[in-house]
């Protein structure tokens, strides 16, 4: 989810999968600092990915910062469930 600009707003679902992903990752003992940019403005988005080594993210407008406008490398993925889901209520 994107904010306003200027703005930034709490996405709980999210913030949830987020912090799920950063707990497994900070099990391997690496030296990665993550941050989610859920919930923040475009512009934000922007700069805090313009300084970022690799990105990853879920398939759809999520990936339009880190891919298209910061042009960095990364990972795209999509969740079985929500695949499942939008499957389901088509």
């Amino acid at each position: 989810m994107t904010a306003y600009d200027g703005e930034r707003i709490e996405v709980a679902d999210n913030l949830k999968d987020f912090k799920a992903i950063k707990a497994e990752v900070d099990k391997l003992n690496l030296d990665i600092d993550m941050e989610s940019l859920s919930g923040y403005d475009y512009r934000s988005k922007i700069c805090y990915c313009s300084t970022c080594d690799t990105a990853i993210s879920d398939v759809g407008t999520t990936a339009v910062v880190p891919f298209e406008v910061c042009k960095k490398p990364g990972v795209i993925f999509l969740l079985p469930k929500l695949m499942q889901k939008n499957i389901l209520n088509e």
